[in-house]
């Protein structure tokens, strides 16, 4: 019930706010495009072909052109915010406490995906390795071994496996025998079933899909630790967007259908996020300390 109240909350006040503002959403103070930066990936033209049927939907209810581009890092996605070369970019938990803070809170988060297996907005970051190693548990990787993160600002695949190898008395720098940024989670686990890496860190969500297309191997590949629950992606807004536009944004996600094809295939739909649910990305930042 209190998340409830706090979801028709929010959209009273921004409603109320804009109609206080008489604010029509197509009018000549808003933006004439809106830029959409998307999620880095391995396969970027994919990811823009399976947005499009998102970006015609946002376009209809907006009427505002939709400029989408996929981000090569979650850095770049941070830095395009805070040179306002992005309107809206979809980021993971810790890049958007990153954008919060650099930008001094110019940014927010406006909706959260629902994951289709689970029915939460929130998911888990695992760390996998090859399956010949014989590897149970992340303790066991050592010297001779090879290890992928995703990105120095991605949640699942960096943040949180540090602060899981912190807690094991292990520094990845010092204790393994090589470390890479692969760049999109995809490519962390192919890198890891493909035998290029020995281990690695990712969102299960990736881990699953690619199992199940088949795309890599549970003979090959196997999840040997799970996080803790963790906030989900929220797809994150300046702040200066007119209110009439985050209103119209708010509603546009949740109602797009969930019939239609969505470019992320784990999510379901869109709800409402707060800054508050990734206070505990936070605490884990605050306890690696200056090595984050």
């Amino acid at each position: 019930m209190l998340k409830l109240k706090r979801i028709l909350d929010t959209l009273l006040s921004i409603a109320a706010l804009a109609a206080v503002l008489h604010i029509p959403v197509a009018s000549a103070a808003n933006p004439k495009v809106l830029k959409i930066l998307l999620p880095p990936v391995a396969d970027a033209q994919k990811a823009l072909f399976d947005f499009q049927p998102m970006a015609n939907f946002l376009e209809k209810h907006l009427k505002i052109r939709i400029e989408a581009d996929v981000a090569t890092s979650y850095n770049e996605s941070v830095h395009a915010l805070e040179t306002k070369r992005a309107d809206v970019a979809f980021l993971g938990a810790f890049s958007y406490v990153t954008a919060r803070e650099r930008t001094k809170e110019k940014v927010e988060p406006l909706v959260v995906g629902v994951t289709k297996s689970t029915g939460k907005s929130t998911y888990q970051s695992v760390i996998i390795s090859r399956a010949a190693l014989k590897i149970r548990h992340p303790k066991q990787f050592g010297r001779r071994h090879t290890f992928a993160f995703n990105d120095p600002v991605s949640t699942s695949g960096y943040l949180v496996p540090q602060w899981h190898m912190k807690n094991l008395g292990m520094d990845p720098n010092k204790d393994l025998g090589g470390v890479r940024f692969t760049g999109s989670h995809d490519a962390t686990v192919t890198a890891v079933n493909f035998g290029e890496v020995d281990g690695g860190a990712a969102d299960i969500r990736a881990f699953e899909y690619l199992l199940k297309q088949g795309l890599i191997s549970p003979h090959r590949i196997k999840i040997i630790w799970k996080s803790p629950d963790l906030p989900g992606y929220p797809v994150t807004v300046r702040s200066e967007l007119p209110a009439a536009i985050k209103y119209q944004l708010l509603k546009a996600f949740m109602g797009f259908p969930r019939d239609q094809a969505n470019f992320d295939p784990a999510i379901s739909h869109y709800e409402p996020a707060f800054d508050e649910q990734y206070n505990l990305i936070r605490e884990i930042r605050g306890e690696l300390g200056g090595r984050i």
